[in-house]
């Protein structure tokens, strides 16, 4: 009886890890790289912006300094 209540218990142990443990391990794993990857497209997308910015903020520089160049001190003749 003992044999029958031991073979059992090892069957339904088994089960348990390769059915549920397993299984639940490689969805932890899949979860990770998935919110690595997210995390990587958004530094990515911070970059981008940033860049973008400093792009417009050279351009709005570079047309207050030509706006500046446009004007011709006056000077009067005498």
């Amino acid at each position: 009886m003992k044999i029958i209540l031991w073979g059992l218990l090892i069957y339904l142990l088994y089960n348990l890890i390769f059915k549920v443990v397993v299984p639940a391990s490689k969805i932890a794993s899949q979860m990770k790289d998935k919110v690595r990857e997210m995390q990587q497209q958004q530094e990515e997308a911070r970059k981008k912006f940033e860049q973008q910015q400093q792009y417009q903020q050279q351009a709005q520089k570079a047309t207050e300094v030509r706006k500046d160049e446009d004007y011709i001190d006056f000077e009067e003749i005498k």
